[in-house]
């Protein structure tokens, strides 16, 4: 598995082209959803180690919402997206409204409707994503439903490794910000996206930059 010193800008730049598929696939699905345009863009997309998502995450005590989504067929891993819980529920109480749908004080940080507006922002972008990644490479792969696990950043980044095994220490991060022109404003989170060690070396070796 490469190492960060081993990564290099033309790495970075395949993994630029993904996002600017996905991310103009997702605006298109995610202005459906909601009726109204919206803008997916991603103001920062870089390589870490494994062991420091916690502090993009803004700390492993800081409690985010998160969506695991597992990634099969020509490539496995997974993929995280993650927001700060006050970002999540702004996010899914936009979404709900926009729907022409109440939202009820249920005393929780997501009511039922709520986490069910997330699992399909989940389901859009790590479609539009994979569906992007497809296009560039050829490889076919498939994901899974959406987990839903609200805790805290150091807990949440723990249960990859205990579902799906050892995984090699780099992963790409994606910030991505979703810009509502006619709702909340702008929203942001993370995406991650986490292959494992033969899946990385399959994806740049298809751009035959391995």
């Amino acid at each position: 598995m490469k190492n960060l010193s081993q990564l290099n800008a033309e790495h970075l730049d395949f993994f630029m082209e993904i996002e600017n598929i996905g991310a103009s696939h997702a605006a298109t699905a995610l202005s459906t959803l909601l009726g109204r345009p919206v803008k997916v863009r991603v103001p920062k997309v870089k390589f870490l180690e494994f062991a420091e998502v916690n502090a993009v995450l803004g700390g492993p005590e800081n409690l985010i919402v998160s969506l695991l989504v597992e990634m099969s067929g020509d490539l496995n891993g997974f993929i995280l997206l993650a927001q700060d819980a006050l970002e999540a529920k702004k996010m899914s109480a936009a979404i709900v409204r926009s729907m022409g749908m109440e939202i009820e004080d249920t005393g929780e940080l997501l009511t039922g409707l709520q986490e069910s507006a997330l699992n399909e922002v989940a389901n859009i972008l790590s479609g539009a994503y994979l569906n992007a990644l497809s296009e560039l490479t050829g490889l076919s792969t498939s994901k899974s439903v959406p987990k839903m696990v609200i805790d805290m950043a150091g807990a949440i980044m723990n249960l990859p490794a205990a579902i799906y095994g050892a995984y090699g220490d780099v992963v790409l991060l994606m910030e991505t910000e979703f810009v509502d022109t006619g709702g909340d404003g702008n929203l942001n989170g993370h995406f991650l996206m986490v292959p494992d060690v033969e899946s990385f070396h399959i994806m740049l070796s298809s751009m035959g930059i391995d």
